[in-house]
């Protein structure tokens, strides 16, 4: 089917072309909408609104401004993507400078320059590369996270090179050893393993900027305190820090939790990373791998497995996303079992239920009713298609 203007030719089987096509579609079942400035010549592939290059990954989606290419297998390309996504499953969101070229990378808002790991995270500001394992860069990261599993928020003026390495507020020097942590304003070098500005609290801190390694068997209640390793309380201080395994809530400020968290981040810009077992619920956080539970902050993402509700503006749940995504501008890819009901929401692959959002789109099998605006079912709709054009 071709509607309205199409300028060039459609050679594939089944093929539907909306509103202005300057270029050919060549692949089966593909789609080619609004305009698409360069040829679609993959298998199943979407181009919708303005496409300035091509996608010649297989089911790619490329929505409103893409001014790169889009590569890679199942990738999406939202808003404005200055730069090329040629990893596999992809996603860049509103605005990325550089490339995202790791396996499941995500770059969001505004990444300046390139996250090379696997599965790496680069939020917000980052300032310079993210090439560890599994490693986060948060806010304004000022030198590499190098690490595995390394985590750098707020200003690490120097590098985090050791492996599990945390780098919080301002750290004037490096950080070398294994597990090691510098906190606010370390002047001289932790370089041997385990170590921290102070050794081994058995009882509480309560006073501010004090650091209690190992293990902590009662609670972290002061401003900055920090709890690494076992926490097997509360860390409820401002600023404060558990990492490693986390069994309690940490609910202070900028708090961060990483390798598995088994309960709440509540605390602002708080970080969870590796298994998120319960909510993460403050502004900013991110919860990555397994989220099992809702991911209501702003600007949350949540990687791999979102078995709850993502509700928050520009919120990212990738892979499998087993209920609704109701935030604006947000993108469910790959198995999308409930609703999207957000504003220029993308549902792909498998819509099980209704798509309500303004230029929402639907392909591969749509078992229920596309009711937004300029809304596209392909392939095998068993409903109506009500909305306009």
């Amino acid at each position: 089917m071709c509607c309205f203007d199409c300028n060039h030719d459609e050679v594939a089987g089944y093929v539907m072309c909306s509103f202005d096509c300057n270029h050919d579609v060549v692949a089966g079942y593909g789609m080619f909408c609004f305009d698409c400035n360069r040829d679609v010549e993959a298998g199943y592939c979407m181009c919708c609104f303005d496409c300035n290059h091509d996608e010649v990954a297989d089911y790619g989606l490329c929505s409103f401004d893409c001014n790169h290419d889009v590569i890679a297998g199942y990738v999406m390309c939202s808003y404005d993507c200055n730069h090329d996504v040629i990893a596999g499953y992809g996603m860049c969101s509103v605005d990325c400078n550089r490339d995202v070229v790791a396996g499941y990378g995500m770059c969001c808002f505004d990444c300046n320059f390139n996250v090379v790991a696997c599965y790496g995270m680069c939020s917000f500001d980052c300032n310079h590369d993210v090439v560890a394992d599994y490693g986060m860069c948060c806010f304004d990261c000022n030198r590499d996270v190098v690490a595995g599993y390394g985590m750098c928020s707020f200003d690490c003026n120097h590098d985090v090179i050791s492996g599990y390495g945390m780098c919080s507020y301002d750290c004037n020097n490096d950080v070398v050893a294994s597990y090691g942590m510098c906190c606010f304003n370390c002047i001289e070098d932790v370089d041997a393993g385990y170590e921290m500005c102070s050794s081994g609290c058995n009882r509480n801190v309560d006073f501010v900027y004090v650091m209690c390694s190992f293990n902590c068997s009662h609670d972290v209640v002061a401003g900055y305190g920090m709890c690494s390793y076992d926490c097997n309380h509360d860390v409820v201080a401002g600023y404060g820090m558990c990492c490693f395994d986390c069994n309690r809530d940490v609910v202070a400020g900028y708090g961060m939790c990483s390798f598995d968290c088994n309960h709440d981040v509540i605390a602002g810009y708080g970080l969870c990373s590796y298994d998120c077992n319960n909510d993460v619920v403050d502004s900013f956080g991110m919860c990555c791998f397994n989220c099992n539970d809702d991911v209501v902050a702003g600007y949350g993402m949540c990687s791999f497995g979102c078995n709850r509700n993502v509700d928050f503006v520009y919120g990212m749940c990738s892979f499998n996303c087993n209920h609704d995504v109701v935030a604006g501008y947000e993108m469910c890819s790959y198995d999308c079992n409930y609703d999207v009901v957000s504003g220029y929401g993308m549902c792909c692959f498998d819509c099980y239920h209704d798509d309500v959002a303004e230029y929402g789109m639907c392909s591969f099998d749509c078992n229920h009713d596309v009711v937004a605006g300029y809304g596209m079912c392909s392939f095998e709709c068993n409903h109506d298609v009500v909305t306009g054009y």
